[in-house]
């Protein structure tokens, strides 16, 4: 079932009610998968490697604390159909948010924070 992370699993977390799984792995990223079904629902690439997880009752958000002593909040909107929040960080005094689609870091402005934005490489390459 876990195939599909790059590193070893650090931190498995259940869904209070049993539908939502995550795998938190050494390869910087948070795997979520549906819990009946074993198939991976989302992949979410995360600041550093990642010592723990959880979930919360409703399965919508992720708790996670990288190895650096980090804790982040990952929430997933409507895993099946809405859009994943991303948070947006400060690096080298610009905000950056790393997209979940592509992987890679993008820069964002003061205005496009808590706006729902598409991948700009997924964009061009769509679009």
């Amino acid at each position: 079932m876990l195939d599909d992370n790059n590193d070893e699993v650090t931190s498995l977390a259940y869904s209070p009610v049993g539908s939502t799984l995550a795998s938190a792995s050494l390869d910087h990223t948070i795997r979520v998968w549906n819990a009946h079904t074993w198939l991976q629902i989302g992949m979410l690439p995360c600041p550093g490697s990642i010592e723990s997880c959880v979930i919360n009752v409703q399965g919508t958000r992720i708790a996670i604390k990288v190895l650096n002593g980090n804790l982040y909040l990952l929430e997933l909107v409507d895993k099946e159909t809405n859009p994943i929040i991303v948070t947006a960080q400060k690096h080298n005094q610009k905000l950056i948010v790393r997209c979940p689609a592509c992987q890679k870091e993008h820069p964002l402005s003061q205005e496009q924070l808590g706006k729902e934005m598409t991948c700009p490489l997924q964009a061009a390459v769509y679009g």
